[in-house]
């Protein structure tokens, strides 16, 4: 155990700088320190005022000016370093805070008590989604597929889906071009800054490479670094992970603000010469920023899968020495999956109230994974819902896999439908088979 050191100070004795020094003296020491370092002070202005002090000197150590030879000639008497030592590590400090400032902690008094000692929730502070340009109505999809020989119709996909139109990416544009601008309409909302950002999760199953993660492309285009990024593929069950994975971490403390996306270009991995696949799916992105909170946000949470099912809904292919083995495209047996789906979305709604304490009659919305209008409208009426309080952006947006609970849910959201304070019921099932639920006040 480290011993303790108590300085005895007065107003104007010089607290502020003692303190700084001490900071400065811990990265010159260790360029790293400040990963796992809180400097408390009393107010908010009093913490960006610390801060700014510490990168501040940091500079002026590092460039050997005059201001900050103070610091400089008591960090050498506290750490005995070689004065060269001293700048070129001042140098690397300051480049390290810089990339990594989420994670350069000044707090109040009152946020470490909070921290520390009170119970930390996590809450949906702002959404954003993105579209292809392209909208490829039923009618136009129906004529581009009767050039190939395959009989469909505006009817017959209506009838049977709900679906009226999908937007379709253009064949260059990956999911990471369609996840930056969901991103950053979330953020914008949000209040947030790159910097910020302290984890980044994205939900694909489509992603740009076979590595890095999608996650990582788009840290690098939103100007993050530093902070912790990878994929979750569970397909359209994908967002629903992803969030539940954020809401942990936060909760555990391993993150203050998470960005969260789900991003598909389904439309790669269609066979447009199966009529019963091909109409249903479409691009598309949506993510949310979630931060800690000392008031609840999410809820509950519950996941489930079952590598039982994995034949019904699947893409089996894969890579090998170059070249594609296997089909690399969508296969699904419908019927199974629209009799699983029904069943396992009321299993996990009726979960995820008990954990969370609820009922189906605080649930002021569900936002469903838009796959099917009739799976939708089954499950509210297993819950006793009516149709009236079902978030379906299906007719528009077609299956977008990952991507259809964010922008079911930003959708709802810019148009006024759901409000702060109010309780949704997020929901999804998708290959695997996976499936899982979220319960949240907004």
């Amino acid at each position: 155990m480290h011993n303790l050191t108590v300085y005895r100070a007065s107003a104007g004795s010089g607290k502020t700088f003692t303190l700084a020094v001490q900071y400065i003296r811990l990265l010159i020491e260790n360029p790293h320190a400040y990963r796992n370092t809180l400097a408390v002070t009393f107010t908010n202005k009093a913490t960006e005022e610390m801060k700014m002090r510490i990168l501040t000197q940091l500079y002026g150590i590092s460039r050997g000016l005059k201001e900050s030879k103070p610091y400089l000639d008591n960090i050498r008497l506290l750490t005995s370093l070689d004065k060269n030592v001293i700048i070129n590590n001042a140098k690397y400090a300051l480049s390290e805070l810089v990339h990594n400032y989420s994670y350069f902690r000044v707090e109040t008094i009152d946020a470490f008590f909070q921290t520390f000692f009170m119970t930390r929730y996590t809450r949906i502070t702002g959404t954003g989604s993105f579209l292809p340009a392209r909208r490829v109505s039923n009618d136009e999809l129906a004529a581009e597929l009767a050039a190939r020989g395959i009989e469909t119709s505006d009817a017959w996909i209506t009838e049977r889906t709900g679906i009226r139109a999908r937007h379709f990416a253009d064949p260059a544009t990956p999911a990471s071009q369609l996840a930056v601008p969901a991103a950053q309409a979330a953020m914008q909302a949000a209040g947030a800054q790159p910097q910020d950002i302290d984890l980044l999760i994205v939900a694909t199953s489509t992603p740009d490479m076979v590595f890095p993660a999608t996650a990582a492309i788009v840290q690098r285009q939103l100007g993050i670094a530093g902070s912790p990024a990878f994929d979750v593929q569970a397909v359209c069950s994908g967002f629903i992970y992803a969030l539940t994975v954020a809401d942990a971490m936060i909760r555990a403390g391993g993150a203050r603000r998470a960005l969260v996306i789900g991003a598909e270009v389904f439309s790669r991995i269609l066979d447009f010469n199966d009529r019963t696949t091909c109409v249903l799916f479409g691009d598309g992105a949506g993510a949310v920023v979630l931060e800690a909170s000392d008031t609840p946000g999410i809820l509950a949470t519950d996941l489930h899968a079952d590598g039982r099912h994995v034949d019904i809904l699947c893409v089996p292919g894969h890579v090998s020495g170059g070249h594609a083995l296997g089909t690399p495209l969508l296969h699904m047996d419908g019927q199974a999956v629209f009799k699983l789906a029904v069943s396992l979305l009321d299993k996990t709604a009726r979960a995820v109230l008990e954990k969370a304490g609820k009922t189906a009659a605080d649930v002021d919305w569900l936002i469903p994974h838009q796959a099917n209008l009739r799976i939708m409208q089954g499950t509210a009426r297993k819950l006793g819902l009516p149709p009236e309080k079902i978030i379906v952006t299906l007719q528009e947006h077609g299956n977008t896999s990952a991507a259809s609970i964010p922008l079911a849910l930003d959708h709802a959201v810019r148009s006024g439908q759901v409000r702060p304070g109010q309780t949704a019921l997020l929901e999804g099932v998708g290959g695997g088979f996976t499936w899982g639920s979220v319960l949240l006040t907004l």
